[in-house]
């Protein structure tokens, strides 16, 4: 039996809805996923080479399709990664890609074949799966909960408030996208950072903008940092920074400058605010920029929203990776794990729901069972990763619902870990 015969656990392929889940076929499935893309918006007829990229065939991506009446029907792509748990990086599994196609729609397909891929992204050694969403819920079933609000500014570049760039910038070509991805695994991690490895999600990156270009520094033949830009069609923007690369924050800045530069002809620039960073920092007269355009053609604005989510697989690496403070106390943990219903009875991780007894302090660990005493604490997995990353306060998801104990617990939860606030950096 061959790879292409079996899903990824090596069994026979998954029956779902009279369609098969299989592992994706360059030959065989490239003209249908390249429907779906169409069709879900994500590419135009005449530019093929940011799904190209995505597709690539490496060790380093898992796709995975549905097929129905002989044609990949969805698709899902996890690409390895990183989170910064504190200052502990663990395993990410990065979902890149996730399409289903319009005759595929409503029938839990795109469901299933997410779960099937974590599960074999889990087996293989991720602690954590991280996705951006399209609306907040629909992922939540699948054990992801929602991470903190990422902002994006649009100003006109007039209002930087930043030292003049004295030096020019070199041009940063396509053919450079090995490099860029080294200068972007450079950034500087803090709690909550996420990188993708595999350098061809950067080179996907770049040629996803038909008007891309890109603009940085060098020391030698070494991208020290850099910016790269969709351009658009107007002649005044708006330049939509899709990325930045930087070893420091000296460096940010300086790209900062560079966008400045740009000020005698373009009226706008969008950026995403970066890890560590506040926008407004750089920005003189915010307010005024946003009341006296508001409304027009180049409004200036700050723009916030939580579209990323994400879930813990692996309960006993995501636990021992916190550090907390004070003496040692223990917690009854009873964890619901909804995605179990999305898998089949052989998948190779099947969540990890139970009872557990977690152990918090300067060293923290989880093991299973309950212990005599201790106090409880119901959740599902979505609310307990949404905690465990620092997205919101045990007792904030106490109020809510979300976790079921008492507000002495909650607290206690909080002033033991004090998890400052992820900031993910990486967008996708």
């Amino acid at each position: 039996m061959d790879d292409l015969t079996a899903n990824r656990y090596g069994n026979p392929m998954t029956n779902i809805s009279n369609g098969l889940v299989r592992p994706y076929d360059p030959d065989r499935d490239r003209n249908d996923i390249e429907r779906v893309w169409r069709e879900c918006g994500w590419i135009e007829a005449d530019n093929k080479a940011h799904l190209t990229s995505f597709l690539t065939e490496v060790d380093a991506a898992d796709a995975t399709v549905f097929e129905e009446a002989g044609h990949a029907e969805a698709l899902v792509l996890v690409t390895p990664g990183t989170f910064c748990q504190g200052l502990k990086d663990l395993p990410l599994a990065g979902v890149t890609a996730l399409n289903t196609s319009r005759v595929a729609r409503k029938r839990g397909i795109a469901a299933r074949i997410l779960a099937a891929a974590i599960a074999r992204a889990f087996a293989e050694g991720a602690v954590v799966s991280a996705l951006g969403v399209f609306e907040r819920g629909y992922y939540d079933r699948l054990g992801y909960g929602a991470g903190t609000y990422v902002h994006t500014a649009q100003f006109d570049p007039v209002r930087l408030a930043v030292p003049r760039l004295d030096r020019a910038p070199e041009r940063i070509p396509l053919s450079d996208w090995e490099t860029v991805h080294q200068a972007r695994l450079a950034i500087p991690a803090r709690h909550g950072t996420m990188k993708l490895t595999d350098p061809r999600i950067t080179k996907a990156e770049m040629e996803r903008f038909q008007n891309g270009f890109g603009l940085g520094f060098r020391d030698g033949a070494t991208i020290t940092h850099c910016l790269w830009i969709d351009a658009g069609t107007g002649e005044e923007g708006p330049y939509v920074v899709a990325f930045t690369a930087y070893s420091s924050l000296t460096q940010y800045v300086e790209l900062m400058a560079l966008l400045a530069a740009l000020n005698d002809q373009i009226r706008q620039v969008r950026v995403v605010q970066a890890p560590g960073t506040q926008i407004e920092d750089f920005l003189r007269q915010p307010y005024q920029g946003q009341n006296t355009t508001r409304g027009g053609a180049f409004e200036e604005r700050i723009d916030v929203s939580a579209h990323w989510q994400l879930r813990i697989g692996n309960l006993e690496a995501a636990v021992e990776a916190l550090g907390g403070c004070g003496s040692a106390w223990q917690v009854n943990l009873r964890l619901s794990d909804p995605v179990a219903r999305f898998l089949t009875e052989d998948a190779p991780w099947t969540g990890i729901g139970g009872e557990y007894t977690l152990t918090l302090g300067e060293e923290c660990s989880v093991a299973a069972g309950m212990s005599t005493g201790a106090p409880g604490l119901e959740c599902d997995v979505a609310a307990f990763s949404r905690y465990w990353m620092g997205a919101v306060s045990a007792e904030f998801l106490q109020a809510t619902g979300a976790f079921r104990c008492g507000v002495d617990t909650a607290r206690k939860l909080d002033e033991t870990l004090a998890l400052p606030r992820p900031d993910r950096g990486w967008d996708f």
